[in-house]
């Protein structure tokens, strides 16, 4: 895995720097993540940045990881909502190592990562003008379309939640 730092520098990962009871903890970790090789490679940049494994983790290790990705903010090469995720992604191993025993403290637990700016709420929100455009558009798709986006919209569902529903979740008598 290559990583490239703030000032463009290509560096190669390869977590030798884990135990092997460091990547146990690891795999115990990931079995519960449905993003097991965003999390890995996120897990390993921050342990070959800090040059240590979890149990020689320390809050100081951390807190500089933080700031090396503030820079990367700075420099417009992420976001701070993916500073925050890849910050969020090591918190979380820190605190199931912590739970199973293997660390006798979550060093991450102090750890406060910056505030990200949301998108003004007007960006996101679509006026009932757009939305008419969006149903005619799903009624020329079939009425299954139409009916799917009838039922977001008017109900605020999201598509999981739509295409998770089942005949005996909906009461057609209710209003």
């Amino acid at each position: 895995l290559t990583i490239t730092t703030p000032d463009n520098t290509a560096i190669q990962t390869s977590g030798e720097q884990l135990t092997e009871a460091d990547n146990a903890v690891i795999d115990m970790w990931l079995d519960e993540s449905k993003s097991e090789k965003k999390y890995r490679r996120e897990l390993l940049a921050f342990f070959d940045f800090a040059n240590c494994g979890i149990t020689d983790a320390t809050f100081q290790n951390l807190k500089d990881y933080k700031n090396y990705l503030g820079v990367s903010v700075a420099n417009g090469q992420i976001k701070q909502s993916t500073a925050n995720h890849k910050l969020t992604i090591i918190r979380g191993l820190f605190s199931k190592a912590k739970a199973a025993g293997y660390t006798q403290f979550n060093v991450s637990e102090f750890l406060r990562l910056p505030e990200a700016t949301a998108a003004p709420m007007v960006d996101k929100v679509i006026t009932c003008d757009q939305m008419a455009v969006v149903l005619a558009a799903a009624a020329q798709m079939g009425a299954r379309q139409h009916l799917f986006f009838r039922l977001a919209y008017y109900t605020g569902a999201r598509v999981s939640e739509i295409t998770g529903l089942t005949w005996g979740q909906v009461n057609i008598g209710a209003t």
